[in-house]
């Protein structure tokens, strides 16, 4: 999920760095937000979202992405099949769900976009808050409609690696092997996200 807070800039970066124009998704209603999309392959692809200036933006995920100041890998997505069973692993493991402002919230949240032909596609998501790894819990998403994005999405990138770099590798390693996510964490003075890609220009990182 690259974040930015001007999504036709971001859009026009990615084009120029990988050589590749990400298809459009569509707009989150309610959310203040939409998106662009370029499938990595195997099921997985790379959403780019930034504010709707046709929506308003209050205390929704419009909001915070309009705070940002520069494009950001923010989080990332785990598909799911089970939502429900996600949602009660993670309060297991003392992880509470929030709404896309950031408020804490009592679940799952469903959203949906309408696509070009017409079709609405539908999905369910489950953000996840933390006391010590806020920003690096990977929130989770169960597709309840077809076609899957990366399906649809614009090709020509393929996913080479996608790790986490933290302080406390070891903690947070330990908290995706209980949430059953495989990604590597690499330890760091600061957090981050990073994202690899081959793309028709060479590796690109982010």
């Amino acid at each position: 999920m690259l974040s930015a807070p001007d999504l036709e800039a971001a859009v026009a970066d990615f084009e120029q760095r990988t050589g590749v124009r990400p298809s459009e998704g569509g707009r989150h209603p309610g959310q203040g937000s939409r998106n662009v999309l370029a499938t990595l392959g195997n099921g997985c692809y790379l959403e780019i979202i930034g504010p709707d200036l046709s929506q308003d933006r209050t205390n929704n995920l419009g909001e915070v992405l309009s705070r940002l100041t520069a494009p950001t890998l923010l989080k990332f997505a785990v598909g799911t099949r089970d939502i429900e069973a996600v949602h009660q692993r993670a309060s297991k493991l003392g992880l509470w769900p929030l709404a896309s402002s950031g408020a804490r919230t009592n679940g799952p949240f469903a959203m949906s976009r309408t696509l070009p032909t017409g079709e609405v596609l539908k999905w369910r998501l489950l953000l996840l808050g933390s006391a010590s790894y806020e920003g690096y819990v990977p929130f989770f998403i169960q597709w309840d409609s077809e076609p899957h994005p990366s399906q649809t999405a614009a090709s020509g990138c393929t996913l080479e690696r996608f790790w986490v770099e933290h302080p406390d590798a070891a903690g947070l390693a330990k908290l995706y092997s209980e949430l059953q996510v495989a990604v590597d964490v690499v330890p760091a003075s600061q957090p981050r996200l990073n994202l690899a890609l081959q793309t028709p220009k060479g590796r690109v990182t982010f």
